[in-house]
């Protein structure tokens, strides 16, 4: 569905509760900020080497984390303090850097996102169950019209 080809610099997630990006190993580098030791311990087992990850608690340097790096193509954000997160990741893309959002149904997440909205970001929501439940929830990516993901 998506060209990860045109993913030219970093990927950050904060976040790792799942597993690195189906497309690891055609991205350059993919940056997980968790805040589990163990799961962390547990993951690290079975990452590539082009996978940065980091154990980091909750505040402001785990929200601040992707500024300690070049900006980057693509923020995936399942982690805690979603809001906190989308603003700083808004500052953390690239000119042509998407962002995508778990739980997006939530309302203060629902709320930033009409913020981001505001200040020219487009938003495509998707609707449906949990991969591990049939409890529906909404994910949303999030772009500017020239994107990495020619949406």
């Amino acid at each position: 569905c998506c060209d990860y080809s045109q993913l030219h610099n970093f990927v950050k997630r904060f976040g790792a509760n799942h597993r690195p990006h189906p497309a690891k190993d055609r991205l350059p580098v993919e940056l997980f900020k968790e805040h589990v030791e163990a799961w962390v311990k547990t993951l690290k087992t079975a990452i590539p080497d082009n996978v940065v990850l980091e154990v980091q608690n909750k505040g402001q340097s785990y929200i601040e984390a992707p500024s300690r790096f070049s900006k980057f193509d693509l923020i995936l954000i399942d982690g805690l303090d979603r809001t906190a997160c989308m603003e700083a990741a808004k500052n953390s893309l690239t000119e042509q850097g998407v962002m995508i959002v778990d739980d997006s149904h939530r309302e203060e997440i629902a709320t930033k996102i009409l913020e981001l909205k505001d200040s020219g970001f487009k938003a495509l929501p998707f609707f449906g169950p949990r991969p591990t439940s049939l409890i529906e929830t909404q994910a949303t990516i999030l772009y500017k019209k020239s994107n990495a993901l020619n949406l």
